[in-house]
């Protein structure tokens, strides 16, 4: 709820196109308060790789932060 509150009402972005699985993995992982380099070893990719992802997330969601796509894709029931 904090996060929400945080990040504003993202619910009427719809995402240009689905997330793909490891996207919504990358996703859960931030939402349960993991960092970049515990993710990243966690799923076997390169720092960069992950940089990467959170880019292709932000663009798919029409968001800006890390915090504004975990909020968006909470909201839309995108990590369940």
């Amino acid at each position: 709820r904090q996060l929400v509150s945080l990040a504003g009402d993202q619910s009427h972005h719809a995402p240009v196109e689905p997330l793909s699985e490891q996207e919504r993995r990358i996703l859960k992982l931030f939402a349960e308060g993991r960092n970049s380099a515990t993710i990243a070893r966690k799923l076997s990719i390169s720092a960069q790789t992950l940089r990467n992802h959170l880019h292709h997330i932000n663009h798919k969601l029409r968001t800006h932060t890390r915090l504004e796509a975990v909020t968006h894709a909470q909201q839309r029931g995108l990590l369940e």
